[in-house]
């Protein structure tokens, strides 16, 4: 959707996948509007991407992208190019065998609670509190880039490895706490130079 003109939503939407295809939403087209509530599912090995061709969205004030009836049990979530009006919390809750991805170029106003199992933070900015669980298999190598403008928690209960900064810095602006309860290593500041913390880990 959206390989070049974007589209505008006034009504809510559901994306589902059932089956190894993507559905790539916002793709290349810049300025598309979600002027209701989104509804994502994916029961299979494929995906539902945001902006996964530098397309841009913009959230209109209280609404949010909700995981759907179906649930998203596998698969992959991607949240690119995305800006949110407003502070509203976000909640993603995925499956084990489910990936979600982070950025780029996404921006969230508000605190956003996750768990899934592989996680990718990849040029986020997060201006509320972030709350993420890994529980999965795989090893997620995010790029880095992201902004913690408040407190960060991340927790892998997995036995994939979690990667912050795989290749650009992240800016920690707020307390960030690190917890691996499981196999499952937690790295930090792994390849991007010059990470800041700006305060107390």
């Amino acid at each position: 959707l959206s390989n070049s003109t974007p589209d505008v939503f006034n009504a809510d939407v559901t994306f589902n996948s059932t089956n190894s295809g993507n559905i790539h939403v916002a793709y290349r087209g810049t300025g598309n509007a979600f002027n209701q509530n989104v509804y994502v599912n994916s029961t299979s090995t494929g995906a539902v991407r945001f902006g996964s061709s530098n397309g841009t969205s913009l959230f209109a004030t209280g609404k949010n992208i909700f995981v759907g009836m179906q649930g998203f049990t596998n698969g992959t979530l991607q949240l690119s190019g995305i800006t949110y009006g407003d502070v509203t919390p976000k909640s993603f809750v995925l499956g084990s065998s489910a990936t979600l991805m982070l950025g780029p170029n996404t921006t969230f106003g508000g605190d956003v609670n996750s768990t899934s199992g592989g996680l990718y933070l990849s040029g986020a900015i997060f201006n509320g509190k972030l709350t993420a669980v890994k529980t999965g298999t795989t090893n997620d190598p995010g790029i880095g880039g992201n902004v913690y403008n408040d407190s960060v928690s991340l927790r892998n209960e997995g036995t994939g490895y979690l990667l912050l900064s795989n290749s650009t810095n992240d800016v920690f602006n707020s307390f960030a706490s690190f917890n691996s309860v499981s196999s499952g290593i937690i790295y930090v500041a792994h390849r991007g130079t010059n990470t800041e913390f700006n305060d107390n880990v």
